[in-house]
C-alpha cells in the first residue's frame, strides 16, 4: 500500500511559523542594537574624551601630532554616528524606552512636519513586537509606498483596549519598488497578527493596519 504524502501544514500552522520567524529575528536585531550602544558606542565614547584631554594638553606636541589627535577624534565621532545609525536600523531605543508615540515624534521631526504629519492620540504601552511592526510601517511606508517628496497623513490611535490602529495618507509611489515593500510590509504584519489593506483615494493611496491584542511579545 503506498505511503500517503504528508500533509500540507495549515493556515494557522504557517501564521505561527511566521510569527516566530518574526520575533527571532526582531529579538535578534534588538540584541545586536543593545550590543553596539552598550559596548562599542560606549568604547568610543570613552576614546573621545580621553582623545579630548589630550587636546587640552597639547601644547608639548609637535603640530603634527596635534592633527592627529584632531583627525582621530573626527575619525571616532564619524563612527559614532554610523554606529548609532546602524543601532537605530536594527531597533529604534526610543521605541523600547519611551514607546510608539515617542518614537514617532521622533521619526516625524527627522523626516520633516511637512513631509509627515501626525495625528497622534494618547496611546497605552503595547508589546514590543507590536510596536515595532507599526513603527518600521510608517518609516518604511514613507519610501516605499507613498512619493518621497510628497506630503503624508499618518493617523495613530487606540480604538479599543490592546487594539492599535493606523491609517496613512498620500501620493502614491509609481514605481516597482512600492510593491516589493507592499509585500514586506504585509509579511511583517501578519507575523504578529496584524491586518494591511491599501487602496487607492483621490489624493493617492490609503494605508490601514489594525493590530489586535494577544500577540507573543519579544523578549528581553
Amino acid at each position: 500500500m503506498a505511503e500517503r504524502p504528508p500533509a500540507a501544514p495549515s493556515t494557522a500552522s504557517l501564521a505561527r511559523l511566521r510569527a516566530g520567524f518574526q520575533r527571532a529575528v526582531d529579538e535578534e536585531r534588538r540584541r545586536l542594537a543593545r550590543a553596539l550602544h552598550d559596548s562599542a558606542l560606549q568604547t568610543l565614547t570613552a576614546a573621545s574624551m580621553n582623545l579630548s584631554l589630550a587636546e587640552r594638553e597639547s601644547a608639548g606636541m609637535s603640530e603634527q601630532a596635534r592633527q592627529a589627535v584632531v583627525d582621530a577624534q573626527a575619525l571616532i565621532e564619524s563612527c559614532g554616528r554610523e554606529l548609532r545609525e546602524l543601532s537605530h536600523e536594527l531597533f529604534p531605543s526610543l521605541l523600547g524606552s519611551a514607546g510608539l508615540g515617542p518614537a514617532l515624534r521622533w521619526l516625524a521631526r527627522q523626516r520633516g512636519e511637512d513631509r509627515l504629519t501626525l495625528d497622534l492620540a494618547e496611546l497605552p504601552r503595547f508589546g514590543v513586537s507590536v510596536e515595532l511592526a507599526a513603527y518600521r510601517l510608517v518609516e518604511e511606508s514613507m519610501g516605499g509606498l507613498f512619493e518621497q517628496s510628497g506630503a503624508v497623513r499618518v493617523r495613530v490611535h487606540a480604538p479599543a483596549e490592546d487594539v492599535l490602529e493606523i491609517t496613512m495618507e498620500g501620493p502614491a509611489r509609481r514605481m516597482e519598488n512600492g510593491q516589493v515593500a507592499d509585500l514586506a510590509m504585509r509579511q511583517r504584519i501578519r507575523a504578529v497578527g496584524g491586518r494591511l489593506r491599501t487602496r487607492v483615494i483621490s489624493t493617492g493611496l490609503r494605508v490601514e493596519v489594525r493590530f489586535p491584542p494577544s500577540v507573543p511579545d519579544i523578549q528581553d
